[in-house]
């Protein structure tokens, strides 16, 4: 009987204990209960902690103040009004902003710049100047809705209108704008980059001397040629203003090859990289342009051909052939097809059928390969050892750098593929075709056809009938299938060559030498004499001699 009341009262004090231990973490729960990350038990005990830690000499009375003290120090007050003033002054300037683009975009048509008259013995006074003919501006609404039905966003409805809008804002600020094109959208860390390609009227004479100074680093190329053929203007948000990038060097290109850098959207942040980059990310952004220019531009097959030569001695109608030899990378002699006809869908989704109309871009950094100066005989490369330049067109394009020759005056010229060649040519890319094509549903009118390039993700080559454009939207990098690793330091440069360690002569040797260098000069005659002044060297090589044979 005891041993029975004695479980009963263990199995009550047990299931006693339970409930308390139950009613225990339920008060626990509740006081853990607490907006904004702060709770009472929180508070409870860092009210204890302080008061164990500074120990005051009347804990009752210091206890209200000591708690009101801590729920200041962890209150972090929000101007909620101030953050929607903020907001609602910026939306208010965007929109003022966007007003007055727009009151100067409606303002007026867009007219070319006046040309000015180069016949001398014309009367200026006498004749009218003609009306200067009206800048055609890109729809980009249009090419926005081709496009999306390749699933590709490009922005929304306002910032393609924005966008329209402040290009016209453009042309009227700057009179030498020519031929507008959009670009594409970069994306950045911070800001994204709305891209403008444009040509612009140089002066003649404004680089006429760029190539002609004597340098062993090869010059950017001049202001319409080349890898600087177009100009580049750029802004961080629809309607905003457009900003022109500087002109690209050689050595830029050169080292964005080398480096994987991501934009941040602010033009003079700087490129903390290895190698050192020569420039800020305005730069840089203009080094990645040109990249992707000259390697993603492609064209349907028959909308561009080459331009005959002018030859008085040979038939007009005989188109000659063009010459490996000969400047063909040059864009002006390549001219669009008159007689082009739009190619079947069926075709457009086959990369053969789509050709480079763009220069290739040398290892060199320029598309005009430069012979450094004849007076360098020194083994120095022009070039870098590099990827081949970007387009990487079938084997042409993986030729090495560069060098000047030790043995004579001529050097390696750079040469790549031709223009128009057809874009299945395109080395493969991780095992991959270059371009992945892709084509709209059929069940709409003008089916729309759209070329990925996999080498530089992001661009794209739409047509819809005669009509095509290029666009590029993404981090403006190029594919790899490996993990970026910087390149290595170079090598280290050799030791000094090491003098070899002597003994010290002893007294002996340096009073043999002392006498051997100043002997005792005897007694000779006036033939002796005159001889000896004759031949003042003999003296001097018997000496050296004596000297070598001692320090051995």
């Amino acid at each position: 009987y005891q041993r029975r009341v004695h479980g009963i009262s263990s199995l009550a004090r047990q299931a006693s204990m339970a409930a308390a231990n139950q009613d225990f973490h339920d008060v626990k729960a509740y006081f853990l209960k607490g907006d904004g990350g702060s709770s009472l038990y929180d508070h409870v005990s860092d009210l204890f902690r302080v008061l164990i830690e500074t120990r005051p000499s009347n804990p009752l009375a210091t206890f209200e103040q000591l708690s009101s003290r801590l729920k200041q120090s962890k209150f972090e007050q929000k101007d909620i009004l101030r953050e929607v003033k903020e907001e609602k002054v910026r939306g208010v300037e965007w929109a003022e902003r966007c007003n007055k683009s727009i009151e100067v975009a409606s303002s007026e048509k867009i007219k070319k710049p006046k040309q000015p008259t180069t016949d001398s013995g014309s009367d200026s006074g006498s004749e009218e100047e003609p009306e200067p003919e009206p800048v055609e501006v890109p729809d980009f609404t249009f090419n926005a809705a081709l496009l999306e039905r390749c699933g590709v966003a490009l922005c929304s409805q306002t910032e393609l209108f924005m966008l329209h809008v402040s290009l016209k804002t453009l042309l009227h600020t700057q009179s030498d704008v020519r031929n507008p094109r959009f670009f594409g959208k970069i994306l950045g860390s911070q800001k994204d980059y709305f891209i403008l390609e444009t040509e612009l009227d140089f002066d003649d004479d404004e680089d006429a001397d760029a190539d002609t100074q004597a340098s062993v680093e090869a010059p950017a190329e001049k202001k319409g040629e080349g890898a600087n053929r177009f100009a580049y203007f750029v802004s961080n948000e629809a309607g905003g203003s457009w900003t022109r990038l500087p002109d690209v060097t050689p050595a830029q290109i050169r080292v964005a090859r080398q480096i994987t850098k991501f934009f941040t959207g602010n033009l003079d942040a700087p490129i903390n990289s290895y190698p050192p980059f020569p420039g800020t990310e305005a730069n840089y952004l203009r080094a990645q342009l040109a990249r992707i220019a000259h390697s993603t531009k492609i064209a349907p097959s028959g909308f561009y051909v080459m331009k005959a030569d002018k030859d008085p001695n040979q038939d007009d109608t005989i188109e000659p052939d063009p010459d490996p030899e000969a400047e063909e990378h040059l864009p002006k002699k390549m001219i669009e097809n008159t007689e082009y006809t739009a190619p079947r869908v069926q075709d457009l989704v086959k990369a053969e059928n789509w050709t480079h109309y763009a220069p290739f871009l040398l290892p060199q950094g320029r598309v005009q390969f430069w012979r450094p100066p004849r007076a360098e005989k020194k083994g120095s490369p022009t070039g870098e050892q590099g990827d081949g330049g970007d387009n990487e067109p079938g084997a042409s394009g993986d030729g090495a750098g560069s060098e000047i020759s030790e043995d004579s005056d001529e050097h390696q010229v750079e040469t790549g593929p031709a223009l128009l060649t057809p874009a299945g040519e395109d080395d493969n890319v991780a095992e991959l075709p270059a371009w992945t094509a892709r084509r709209s549903t059929g069940l709409l009118p003008n089916p729309v056809v759209s070329l990925r390039s996999m080498r530089w993700p992001g661009a794209y080559s739409v047509a819809s009938g005669a009509t095509f454009f290029n666009v590029y939207v993404g981090f403006g990098q190029k594919f790899t299938n490996r993990n970026y690793t910087p390149p290595a330091p170079p090598l280290m440069q050799r030791e000094p060559h090491t003098q070899r360690e002597r003994f010290d002569p002893t007294i002996q040797q340096e009073a043999e030498l002392e006498e051997k260098r100043n002997p005792k000069k005897p007694v000779v005659d006036d033939a002796d004499d005159n001889r000896s002044s004759a031949d003042p060297s003999a003296e001097q090589v018997s000496e050296d001699a004596e000297e070598e044979e001692l320090d051995a």
